[in-house]
């Protein structure tokens, strides 16, 4: 192995932290042949042929992925028969094949081998020359970003002289060391002049060479040894880019080499732990254990995910190093749910005080750890850490920092970070770092100029990271003129490309350039990886064409999360939640991505009972806590239905399961207080928030303008804009809901010009229907027709139906009549304008008009959809319809409206009060309605709901059973008490009296113990059955209980309880009677100094008044008067 410097001290990793072992050389279709005896020359022999996919850095790539690391592989193959079968075997095990040069101008690398009976080779045939013809030094230069961030680079000797030496050159110039496979004798020469090259300019190490023993494993079952030596290399480089040193990853080799000897195949199918476990094993044999034996044990035990079992073998470790230290804080940082313990590593290792202890790897992985984190404050020490150490200068520490301090959400520090090493170590990778983080900020224009400055650091990462920073932030146009840009430099699209400009399609909702792309697509990429796939479906969801999508997504073949959610959206973008439903239902695994996908299209479908039955199939299904985006999906649907019981609920449960709530989640919970009538609640949320956005500022104003709150609408817009935030079209729509609520047409007309002049916002369709919604109800309506005239588009339903609310609310026939045909027109097919024309013509007794509208309706087939109203009764939700009998309750609800109209109809009293405008004085309303008595609109509606949740509440309920205890323990008793008194019986007036005395005893008694009784099960029927057992004259309960355990008490307490009533009522007394000698002194001092008497005012005499204050002094049974006989001076 060649570099500049050993893989322990020199190890990297990619921008995302996952590491890419970079293998370069052939792949060959292997003809096995073994003879069942032993062969004979010129004539063939019994035995058995097959076909096995091999190559030297084929089978390598392959060892390496199945321990768990991604390979790079760059290569060739042939679009023939032996291609294909390489090409399908190695797209079937989930690698990339980005790396790969196909043609038809390639013949694919084949060996035939012949075995003897003992499985030795006796004879070989290779051709590969296409290897040394095709992969050329240009073809490899186009992934110089992956050399760049590997650990290690494989080659092997199939490669020209002049590939082998690009290769060399380029692991050299990112220091990154070289692992050459001499593939066979002859081959074997071409690395010495390599070699020598390179050391001549000094690019590597001239250390001079050592031997080391490895104890032989544990004796193997043989079946065959090709492909041994290939494991032993594969199992070495996935324990260097695993973090191992050589020693280590060699130790790791033989063990994967021992596992290949077992198998039938050049590489085994799959490596268990206990074969893996076989390195620790052979350095258990070892009669010298060193700090090479505890770090390659310690290590094995790491990447088997075995945390515990590491952090114990390192505490009894005797030996460590910067590998042990290092090993260990990885395998913490790598690992989900050990970020404390992580952090805690790192603090032992910085109080262990050795120098070089904490070195690169281990603050670049903190750096990682960190950016996961997004903790800014750990970041800045971090950073302050590797300043004071010196570890902040190269290239790889750079961009960790930018990476960290863009994640936290510090993209000034961020690019002070660059800044400060721009001079000497910014290299392709930091600056593909900072680009990243401009791009993530959304300063486009900083990124760009970034990207156009010294353009020779630009690499496939540079343009891969602008195209997909336009595309993510919006600017399609731009990320796909970018994208052809990069190709006419000479730069080739991979498969982040293609991702990229899908997205960007997608965003623009382009069908054409669509299927363009699609088709570009499975002529340059043999294997479609599951981003580019559900991009493909993305693509045709968005655009509207699901026939396309659905056959995109046929021909993935398994399960793709996000091409199922792009299914789902699609589908619910057309409101098709049936086939969005079928695709869901047909999951065998249902991940977080796709139940939220479910829950936002039954929303935005407006089927909301879908939404809470849904929710019942999470919780019976999943086992794990809903996030936020679930419960904003439910918080909508309850903002909608106008459930704040449940969307309360949702509340509570967010504080009580500690879920953190971002920011759609506070945006639901907003909107839901605010739609469901408690403007205040979701006030107080937002007056607490330490963050606000433009989306939380909207929602917070037209909140206040649903509730004709116009004036803090007014003010929360100017704190919007004072605080820096940008108005949108949103905005402007809840402003100036506000203003046509208020009807202030004035200012909603300088709000509607400055968001045109100023904020240079072309108007919606929604912004001209709340202009003529303003004009309307301000009975301007020739203004409003003159103000539709000049809309710049053809008018759409919203706007014909507010200017129809506004003829019928001020009763203007002849605009309505002048504007029917138009207004019919562009409602179509909409049942709604033909039911507002009849009820404006019906409401001044055009019936003949409203007939004739109705036949026009039904001409057309036009059919009205019936109202719906619901109430929410415990878990289930009970639906009536105009019209409908099919209900469970219907016969008894209908029974019971009839009794209420019939009461009306008769009680000249019972007089539905009509609801006054907010603007008229409360006392034209009082004589409006006079003294008459009247059931207030409001009440009337409440008791009509108590009544039907009653009604259809089961029988056994808690709210029956606490209103029948309400009933029967304090309604019934009060009258029948009354009843006593005024009839003078003395016999139920005794029994009453009796029974309040149990019944003031027992409700004491339920103070203390109702907040521990109040869960037991049953707990109000059993009170219902004590107050009825309290009544019945059967039972007599009222006066057994008193004279069996109340009398009895009270009268053995009967002497201290009196005491202490008359302590209590003396207390009492006391400062009441303090207050009025106080108040009568008061009084007393300024009638006695006065100057002069007070003239008495006109029609009032005062007279004797003095003498009647002063005798009061001396009569206190005239106390209570005094108060209606003291004058007071005017000037008091």
């Amino acid at each position: 192995m060649w570099g500049s410097s050993s893989s322990g001290e020199n190890r990297k990793e990619e921008e995302e932290g996952e590491v890419e072992a970079v293998i370069i050389g052939g792949m060959v279709l292997d003809i096995q042949a073994t003879s069942s005896i032993p062969p004979n020359p010129r004539t063939t022999s019994p035995g058995k042929v097959c076909y096995a996919v091999g190559g030297v850095a084929r089978n390598i790539a392959e060892c390496v992925s199945k321990l768990g690391t991604k390979p790079c592989m760059i290569s060739t193959l042939g679009l023939d028969m032996a291609g294909n079968l390489l090409l399908e075997y190695w797209k079937s095990a989930g690698l990339s094949t980005e790396g790969i040069r196909m043609g038809q101008e390639i013949d694919t690398p084949v060996v035939c081998i012949v075995f003897d009976t003992y499985g030795e080779p006796a004879a070989a045939v290779a051709s590969v020359e296409s290897v040394e013809r095709f992969l050329t030094p240009k073809w490899i230069a186009q992934f110089k970003s992956n050399i760049a961030s590997t650990p290690i680079v494989m080659v092997d000797a199939n490669l020209s002289p002049a590939a082998l030496q690009a290769s060399c050159e380029l692991a050299a110039e990112f220091g990154t060391p070289v692992w050459f496979e001499p593939v066979s004798v002859a081959k074997s020469r071409r690395i010495v002049s390599v070699a020598n090259a390179l050391r001549l300019e000094g690019s590597s190490s001239s250390s001079s060479p050592y031997v080391v023993h490895f104890p032989a494993v544990s004796s193997a079952s043989v079946v065959r040894v090709t492909g041994a030596g290939d494991c032993l290399v594969g199992g070495a480089v996935a324990s260097i880019c695993a973090g191992l040193d050589v020693m280590q990853s060699i130790a790791v080799g033989i063990a994967a080499a021992k596992a290949a000897v077992e198998a039938e195949t050049n590489v085994p199918t799959e490596y268990s732990l206990e074969q893996i476990a076989e390195a620790c094993n052979l350095f258990d044999e070892m009669p010298d254990r060193n700090v090479f034996t505890w770090n390659a044990i310690i290590s094995a035990h790491i990447k088997s995910h075995n945390l515990a079992k590491a952090q114990g073998l390192f505490d009894a470790a005797p030996h460590r190093d910067s590998v042990t230290y290092n090993s260990m804080l990885s395998g913490y940082a790598n690992s989900d749910g050990y970020e404390k313990p992580a952090i805690d590593f790192f603090m032992q290792m910085h109080s262990v005080g050795y120098d070089g202890l904490i070195d690169e790897f281990s603050l670049t992985r903190m750096c990682n750890l960190t950016a996961k984190l997004r903790n800014s404050r750990h970041a800045k020490q971090l950073h302050s850490f590797m300043v004071k150490t010196g570890n902040n200068l190269s290239g790889f520490a750079v961009s960790a920092l930018v990476d960290m301090y863009s994640k936290c959400g510090c993209f000034s520090e961020a690019y002070e970070a660059f800044n400060g090493c721009y001079s000497g170590s910014v290299d392709v990778v930091s600056k593909n770092a900072v680009v990243a983080a401009c791009c993530r900020e959304g300063r486009l224009d900083m990124a760009m100029e970034l990207f156009s400055t010294q353009p020779e650091f630009n690499d496939v990462v540079s343009w891969n990271t602008m195209i997909t920073g336009y595309a993510q932030n919006g600017c399609g146009k731009d990320a796909i003129e970018l994208a052809v840009c990069m190709a006419n430099n000479g730069f080739r699209w991979n498969e982040h490309t293609f991702a990229s400009v899908l997205s960007a399609c997608s965003s623009l909702k382009s069908l054409k350039l669509g299927k363009e792309l699609h088709a570009r697509i499975l002529k340059e990429i043999t294997s479609l990886n599951p981003f580019i796939s559900s991009g493909i479906v993305d693509v045709y969801c968005k655009c509207g064409n699901m026939k396309y999508a659905e056959s995109a997504n046929s021909l993935i073949g398994t399960e793709n999360k996000f091409a199922t959610t792009s299914m789902i959206v699609g589908y619910s973008s057309q409101h098709n939640m049936k086939e969005a439903r079928r695709i869901f239902d047909s999951l065998t695994v249902k991940n977080p991505v796709v139940w939220s996908a479910m829950f936002s299209g039954y929303l935005h479908s407006h089927c909301i009972e879908d939404v809470f039955e849904l929710f019942r199939l999470f919780n019976t299904e999943e086992t794990t806590v809903p996030d936020g985006s679930i419960l904003a999906s439910f918080l909508g649907a309850c903002a909608i239905q106008a459930t704040m019981d449940l969307g309360k609920q949702v509340h509570s449960y967010l504080f009580r399961m500690n879920i953190h709530m971002d920011e759609k989640t506070i945006s639901a919970l907003i909107d839901m207080y605010s739609k469901c009538g408690n403007i205040m609640y979701g006030k107080r949320i937002f007056e607490r928030l330490t963050f606000r956005d433009s989306v939380i500022y909207n929602i917070m104003i037209a909140g206040f303008a649903h509730h004709g709150y116009e004036l803090e609408a007014f003010q929360l817009f100017d704190n919007m804009v004072r605080s820096g935030f940008t108005p949108d079209t949103v905005t402007f729509i809840a402003i100036l809901s506000a203003c046509r609520h208020c009807g202030l047409v004035e200012t909603g007309e300088s709000y509607f010009m400055s968001m045109i002049e100023e904020y240079k916002i072309t108007p919606e369709m929604d912004h001209y229907a709340c202009m003529i919604d303003l004009y309307g109800r301000a009975n301007q309506l020739e203004k409003a027709m003159e103000f539709m005239r000049k809309i710049p588009r053809e008018l759409d339903v919203v706007v014909v139906r507010t200017f129809l609310n506004a003829c019928k609310l001020h009763r203007n026939l002849e605009i309505a009549r002048e504007s029917e045909e138009k207004l019919l027109r562009i409602g179509g097919d909409s049942v709604t304008r033909y039911v507002q024309l009849a009820n404006i013509y019906a409401s001044e007794g055009e019936w003949e008009e409203m007939g004739r509208i109705r036949k026009k309706m039904r001409s057309n087939e036009v059919s009205k959809v019936a109202g719906c109203s619901w109430v929410h009764v415990g878990s289930n939700v009970h639906s009536f319809t105009s019209g409908d009998t099919y209900h469970s309750e219907a016969e008894a609800t209908y029974g019971i409206l009839d009794l209420l109209i019939a009461e009306m109809n008769n009680k000249e009293e019972m007089q539905l009060c009509p609801r006054f405008p907010s603007n008229v004085d409360p006392r034209v309303k009082y004589a409006e309605r006079g003294n008459r008595f009247q059931i207030p609109y409001s009440c009337y509606r409440f008791l009509m709901q108590v009544g039907l949740r009653l009604l259809l509440c089961p029988l056994g309920s808690n709210i029956v059973v606490r209103t029948a205890c309400c009933s029967v323990g304090v309604v019934l008793p009060v009258y029948s008490t009354f009843k006593a008194i005024e009839t003078n019986n003395q016999d139920d007036q005794q029994k009453w009296l009796l029974y309040w005395a149990a019944y003031g005893t027992f409700s004491v008694a339920e103070i203390f113990a109702d907040r521990i009784i109040y869960w037991f099960p049953l707990y109000h029927h059993m009170k219902f059955a004590f107050l009825v057992w309290l009544q019945l004259p059967t039972t007599n309960g009222a006066k057994q209980l008193y004279m069996s355990h109340l009398r009895p008490f009270l009268l053995r307490h009967q002497a201290n309880l009196d005491q202490l009533v008359g302590i209590l009522y003396s207390e009492t007394v006391k400062p009441l009677s303090l207050f009025k000698c106080l108040k009568l002194g008061a009084s007393k001092h300024l009638v006695n100094n006065s100057s002069q008497p007070v003239p008495p005012p006109e029609g009032r005499t005062i007279t004797g008044q003095r003498e009647q204050v002063e005798s009061s002094n001396s009569d206190d049974s005239n106390d209570d008067d005094d108060d209606d006989f003291v004058a007071f001076p005017d000037s008091f």
